[in-house]
C-alpha cells in the first residue's frame, strides 16, 4: 500500500475541483458589490462600535460625575463597561442580519419590478 503525502491529500482534492466551483474573486463581481460593501461596515462597526461603549463607560458614564459613581471601585467600572461592550456587540451583529434580509428584500423587489418591463418591451418587439 502506497503512502500518501500532505500533497495527496490536500491539494490534489482541490485540483479535482469541478469547473463550476464559485471563483475566488467572486466578492469583485458587480451583483456581489453590495453584500462585500455591507461586510465591510459591519467589520468596522463590529471593532470600533464596541470599543468606543467600553471607553465611554468606563471614562465617562461610570466615573465621578457620571450617571453612575463608581470611581472607587476599579473592578466593578471594568465589568459594567466589559457588559456594555458585550451588549454592542451584539446590537452591531443584529443590526448586520436585519440590513442583509432588507437587502436582499430590496434587491428580489427590484428584480420583479423590471421583469415585466422586460416582458412588455419584448412583447412590444415581437408584434413588429
Amino acid at each position: 500500500m502506497p503512502t500518501q503525502t500532505i500533497k495527496d491529500i490536500l491539494v490534489r482534492p482541490v485540483l479535482a475541483l469541478p469547473s463550476s466551483h464559485v471563483p475566488i474573486n467572486s466578492l469583485g463581481a458587480q451583483e456581489n458589490r453590495p453584500a462585500f460593501v455591507l461586510l465591510l461596515k459591519s467589520t468596522v462597526a463590529m471593532i470600533v462600535f464596541p470599543i468606543a461603549v467600553y471607553y465611554v463607560c468606563f471614562l465617562f458614564l461610570l466615573n465621578k460625575g457620571g450617571i453612575w459613581d463608581l470611581s472607587h471601585d476599579l473592578n466593578s467600572r471594568v465589568n459594567y463597561s466589559g457588559f456594555a461592550a458585550v451588549a454592542a456587540v451584539q446590537v452591531v451583529i443584529a443590526s448586520h442580519v436585519i440590513l442583509a434580509f432588507r437587502q436582499d428584500a430590496y434587491e428580489i423587489e427590484q428584480e420583479t419590478k423590471n421583469r415585466p418591463k422586460a416582458a412588455i418591451k419584448e412583447g412590444d418587439k415581437k408584434s413588429d
